[in-house]
């Protein structure tokens, strides 16, 4: 809850966080940056934000202490102390597709090498380019390699159970080839063990690929949002779908070896039904097998893209205010009443989920198995929809977004029914969760 809140962090907090964990006392007197303070009496004090740290600012800052001693957990209300014991150590990662035992999460990044209008990431350098700071670095920092190399040493001497390793960095592939090529060998070399990572589709190619796949890669998520005219237009993404669609099938040459995921943005209020069908158009051409992940647009007063929608006087109203605080993927449909386009978004929630010859998300690709679910039953004994003649070999991509069901499912009189068929999906589970 909000109430219970004593301070908030709204910077990076390599030096702010200990400085106000040894000021605790007195943060109210002091003009400790990065951090905003809440007075008993409700008023909230805001401090300046510090610059970003990059290069070789990093070098003073002292490795994580990755060991387990004065280690705390908390389980369920309760917080155990675990120093030590067999309880401490890597855990399984349950994040959207992340599902591994044993799972060490370590990042050598800040920032990001693109500049979405939807990214708080991007919101923060502006934050700091307002403010005046003299000395502005690009959005995207990483630490250099002779402290990645003691970082992973200590990683691994504290952690002897680790069995896969996630690199959570906004683009792991943003480094240069000789620089992706060392940090990939002390990946190897140190930790051992599979790993997983983030990247873009502007700043991979094939030699940088195929390093991180001799090193171990064996999960690869790429950020593509939507179709290219619309990630132009509205999210700063200057890629083609030519390019996505080049990269994606460059990572299908190495499917023996890497699973993909692929993320993407729904539920934008400006985003045209015309634009989505472009963009699941683009989803059927991705060579099999692959996850697409879909998130729902959420947009923080900060954000680039908040606020051009308001100096363009498309001010997101209420339905919109609301999906912010939602809890996705688990839908109020009371929240989007009014959305236009809230059937084509709601379709992209049934695609979500592994793609292989025999499903698409959570929608079986051949009708006899989607009939014989308890959403197709429910679907194929409407009264509207058993007038229409469906051939057993269609597309499950063309069924549900064109022609006769495609104008029943989006008309707006029967959200209702969406409900109903949306709760007997199966629940959304990624290729490699337990």
């Amino acid at each position: 809850k909000i109430s219970e809140v004593d301070a908030i962090c709204a910077g990076e907090a390599y030096q702010s966080f200990i400085n106000v964990l040894l000021n605790w006392e007195k943060r109210f007197e002091l003009d400790m940056p990065d951090f905003w303070f809440k007075h008993e009496n409700g008023e909230v004090k805001k401090n300046k934000l510090t610059p970003f740290y990059h290069g070789s600012a990093f070098e003073k800052v002292p490795i994580p202490d990755f060991s387990y001693t004065n280690y705390h957990l908390l389980d369920g209300d309760k917080l155990r102390d675990i120093s030590d014991t067999p309880d401490a150590g890597p855990f399984r990662v349950e994040q959207h597709q992340i599902g591994h035992e044993g799972t060490i999460i370590y990042s050598s990044m800040a920032g990001c090498s693109n500049h979405c209008s939807f990214c708080n990431l991007t919101a923060q350098f502006q934050l700091r380019k307002a403010q005046g700071d003299s000395e502005i670095v690009r959005p995207f920092r990483y630490k250099p390699l002779n402290i990645v190399e003691k970082e992973l040493e200590a990683l691994v001497k504290y952690n002897k159970n680790m069995k896969f390793l996630c690199v959570m960095e906004n683009d792991f592939a943003c480094r240069n080839e000789k620089e992706l090529k060392k940090y990939c060998e002390l990946i190897n070399s140190i930790c051992k063990v599979p790993f997983y990572t983030m990247v873009s589709p502007n700043t991979i190619n094939e030699n940088k690929l195929k390093v991180m796949v001799d090193s171990g890669l064996r999960e690869i998520n790429m950020g593509i949002q939507t179709n290219s005219e619309f990630n132009k237009k509205y999210y700063d993404r200057q890629f083609t779908d030519e390019k996505v669609l080049e990269v994606v099938s460059m990572i299908n040459k190495y499917k023996d070896s890497i699973y993909p995921f692929y993320d993407f943005i729904n539920f934008n209020p400006e985003e045209p039904n015309d634009s989505i069908l472009k963009t699941i158009d683009l989803i059927r051409q991705f060579p099999l097998p692959f996850d697409f992940v879909i998130h729902h647009l959420t947009l923080g007063e900060e954000l680039l893209l908040y606020k051009r929608l308001i100096k363009e006087k498309k001010v997101p109203g209420d339905e919109v205010k609301k999906t912010n605080l939602s809890d996705y993927h688990n839908l109020n449909f009371d929240d989007y009443k009014n959305w236009g386009t809230f059937y084509l978004n709601l379709f992209l929630e049934w695609i979500a989920g592994p793609h292989n010859k025999e499903w698409a998300g959570r929608i079986p690709k051949k009708i006899d198995k989607l009939k014989s679910m308890n959403f197709g039953k429910k679907l194929f004994e409407n009264d509207k929809v058993k007038t229409i003649k469906i051939e057993s070999g269609v597309d499950i991509f063309t069924l549900f977004t064109t022609g006769t069901l495609f104008d029943i499912l989006n008309n707006h009189d029967n959200r209702d029914f969406l409900k109903e068929l949306n709760n007997l999906l199966p629940t959304l589970k990624y290729t490699n969760q337990q």
